[in-house]
Formats: structure tokens, sequence, C-alpha cells
């Protein structure tokens, strides 16, 4: 019963939990960002978009579910000269890591936002903070400071040697698409994936 329930569940987010996006704009040089919810959250519908049009990302994709099919065509944006940038919130941030290790053969940029699973780990004393791949360029890692919460990310934390950036924001786990604070993290996104002061 258990085993029919989760893949009925897969079904229906793999069905509905696919928005896109592409850009209106010819010269778009932005990078292709993919963005995936937590558990009953659609943060993500305007977390997206405003993320989307401050970098001037060329191709968006946003689900609940992790969907390994995607990877080929970032892959392609990837080969186009676009940068890959993989943002979750919550429970979603598994899904953006393990679309992370999917395209381990080319750079990608990780944003966390509120990565339940690390705080979980530390508290409780089971399971294991997330091991980030070593084609991870850069983690911006976004936290409000709780029980079942993000926390800051350590090096030890990561295979390789990525840039990271801690941010630490007041208000509870779902304050991620409030615009002062969205301000913020895109910032930093814009400076690791763009360069841009």
């Amino acid at each position: 019963m258990a085993m029919r329930m989760h893949a009925l569940l897969m079904g229906l987010g793999l069905v509905a939990g696919c928005a896109r996006y592409e850009s209106s704009q010819p010269d778009a040089h932005g990078p292709v960002i993919v963005g995936y919810s937590g558990f009953s959250s659609h943060l993500m519908d305007d977390i997206l978009p405003f993320i989307a049009q401050r970098l001037n990302a060329v191709h968006v994709d946003e689900g609940t579910w992790y969907d390994g099919h995607q990877a080929t065509e970032i892959r392609e944006f990837y080969d186009h000269g676009h940068a890959v940038l993989i943002i979750g919130h919550s429970e979603g941030c598994r899904n953006a890591l393990s679309l992370a290790y999917e395209l381990q053969d080319i750079p990608v940029h990780l944003c966390f936002l509120d990565f339940a699973q690390m705080r979980i780990a530390d508290r409780l004393g089971f399971g294991h903070s997330p091991a980030i791949p070593t084609n991870v360029e850069s983690i911006t890692n976004v936290y409000s400071d709780g029980f079942l919460r993000g926390r800051p990310l350590r090096l030890g934390d990561a295979q390789g040697t990525p840039v990271i950036m801690n941010q630490a924001t007041e208000g509870g786990h779902w304050v991620f698409d409030n615009d002062p604070v969205m301000e913020r993290y895109t910032e930093i996104l814009k400076r690791l994936i763009l360069g841009e002061e």
C-alpha cells in the first residue's frame, strides 16, 4: 500500500509539478535555472520568476519531484555557454542535490533555502548532512534558525572546494519568498554566477 501511494505521489508530481519559463529576451545570457519546492510548498512560484528576471535567465524549470530526464536538456544549455543554477527549498534541497549528482560531468551552482535535513541530522543524531559533489562551484545557503530548519554549511559538508556563502535570515520556514529576503540572496547569486557587483 505504501509503495502504491509513493508511486501515485511521484506520478502526480511529474504531471503537475513542472512549470516552465523561456526568456522573451533574444539576448538572454544568464543561467538555466531548476527549482524544487518542498512538501506542500509553492514558494518557487514567486522565487523563480524573481531570480530569473534579475539573472536574465534563459530557461527555468520548476518541479516538486526530481526528474532525471532534465539532465540532458540542461547539459545542452551548458554546452551553449549558460551556467547552471539549481535551487531547492526544504525537502526540495534533496532533489536539487540529486540533480547536481546527475550532472557531475559539468559545473553547477546550488542555492539551498532552509535545507531541513542538515538541522535534523545535527539535532536528532541520526541521518547525515548532505555530501556536496565535486562539480559544485558555489553554494548559496540561506537558512532560518530553528529546530527543523537549516544551518550554516561547513567546508566539511562538501567533497570539493566550492565557494560557500551562508546567509541567516529572520523568520520562519516560509520566509524565502519575501521580497527583501529574495533581494539579498539574489544579489549573492548575481555575484557568484554572473560576476556582477
